[in-house]
């Protein structure tokens, strides 16, 4: 048995290898895997980075769909294939990684390997920084209902342009967290890609089509972005205290000491007031979160409170890759908060057809569903979405949209003012929306 933790294929994999499913593949394979496709030499590498978390199998799934076409490309194509173990941990696809390893997107770039998994991503970015790569797109699922979006750590031009090939919903990351987007932004223009839930039709779809518009794609044009885009930044990560025990959904019992609502990531992309309430605490509890920006500065009594039993934001942000699971909260973080929103988009400048590349209506995120000027099914595999709902500018919500959101939302929060906010004294200045008049959540 072969100790090298890092598997190399130099001339893609073996038609055997290829034809298996995804998770007979990974039983084949056994350990992170590096595959290089040969191109044709024309143009620079390229790279695909799949299921560096184990739970995320959709970029997997799309590049195995569109390896399987033995397509040859202008250019070398690097595709790595991360955390197998995870992945095959039965039932398959069901962790982010296990008990007895670290997040392996948290680890690029360290420096000094002492783990296998280290090791790994070592060896790994010794090729890629030996490859002479024009770009690289990791790409990710998220575990709660949110847009297909790309993160992006420079607003340069070759990188918004690699992103907006993907989504024209972009995030700017502020945090600096070892992950493989970081530690190659310096090689070349580098981004992540999230994909949806896993296991869903649409987030395979949008994948696949997106993985085949980058393989056909020109050189990045690097003085000037060709395509207008959403862009957050800003990034706060907020955790809950490793202390609380908590759930998603129900009543407050001797079990947990924080009920958060089951229905937060409807809030995913969308500016969220003050007074929103995220869940529920024991009488007397203090902040069950813990905010940090990127300096790692703790923030949290700048973005929330506890109101009598009331777990509630006290500023306006716009919530990301809000999670409903509790695993994901412990192994990764609750949600991330976008700070910075785009600028509104200056009459003058739609008057004159002129749009700066950065600016965009907030309104656009607010409304809770995507623009139908976005949706474009020539871009899109076919039968993925109802076409009755592309009609009408969004997409199903039963497929996993998030048009629905503020109805998904108040099903629970409605019971506070019909919004999930608490409601303001207007003739108090300094209510903020956070009155204490609302009556405590009982325990049960």
């Amino acid at each position: 048995m072969s100790t090298d933790p890092l598997l190399r294929f130099d001339d893609g994999l073996p038609d055997e290898l290829l034809a298996l499913d995804e998770l007979d593949l990974l039983q084949a394979l056994g350990r992170p895997t590096l595959v290089r496709w040969p191109g044709t030499g024309e143009a620079r590498a390229r790279a695909v980075a799949t299921l560096l978390h184990g739970d995320e199998s959709t970029g997997l799934e799309a590049m195995l769909r569109v390896l399987r076409r033995r397509r040859v490309y202008p250019f070398d194509l690097y595709h790595v294939i991360g955390n197998v173990r995870a992945a095959l941990e039965p039932p398959g696809f069901a962790h982010r990684y296990l008990d007895d390893q670290e997040d392996f997107n948290r680890i690029w770039g360290l420096g000094d390997p002492t783990t296998a998994q280290r090791l790994a991503a070592d060896a790994i970015l010794a090729e890629l920084r030996g490859a002479d790569l024009e770009s690289l797109v990791d790409i990710h699922n998220n575990t709660g209902d949110n847009p297909f979006y790309a993160i992006v750590t420079l607003e340069t031009p070759e990188v918004l342009n690699l992103a907006t090939l993907f989504t024209t919903t972009l995030l700017r990351w502020d945090l600096e967290l070892h992950t493989l987007m970081e530690a190659t932004h310096d090689l070349c223009p580098s981004i992540a890609v999230e994909c949806g839930l896993p296991g869903r039709p649409e987030s395979r779809a949008f994948a696949i089509d997106a993985l085949r518009r980058y393989f056909g794609a020109e050189p990045l044009a690097t003085n000037q972005v060709v395509r207008d885009h959403d862009l957050l930044g800003g990034m706060y990560k907020v955790m809950v205290r490793p202390e609380v025990r908590f759930r998603f959904g129900g009543e407050l019992d001797d079990m947990v000491d924080l009920v958060l609502d089951a229905d937060l990531d409807a809030h995913n992309f969308r500016e969220v007031p003050a007074g929103l309430v995220l869940g529920w605490v024991r009488p007397g509890a203090a902040v069950p979160l813990h905010a940090i920006d990127s300096e790692g500065t703790d923030v949290t009594d700048e973005h929330f409170e506890v109101v009598g039993q009331h777990l509630v934001v006290t500023a306006p942000g716009t919530p990301v890759m809000m999670t409903r699971t509790v695993e994901a909260t412990r192994k990764d973080c609750l949600f991330y908060l976008a700070t910075e929103r785009p600028a509104p988009i200056d009459a003058e400048q739609l008057d004159s057809g002129r749009l700066d590349s950065g600016s965009l209506d907030p309104g656009r995120f607010d409304s809770g569903r995507l623009d139908p000027g976005r949706l474009d099914p020539g871009r899109l595999d076919p039968g993925s979405l109802d076409p009755e709902h592309l009609d009408s500018g969004h997409l199903d919500p039963s497929a996993g949209d998030w048009s629905d959101a503020p109805s998904r939302a108040g099903r629970r929060l409605g019971a506070l003012d019909g919004t999930g906010v608490l409601d303001a004294d207007p003739a108090d200045p300094g209510d903020n929306g956070l009155s204490a008049r609302l009556q405590p959540r009982p325990l049960r």
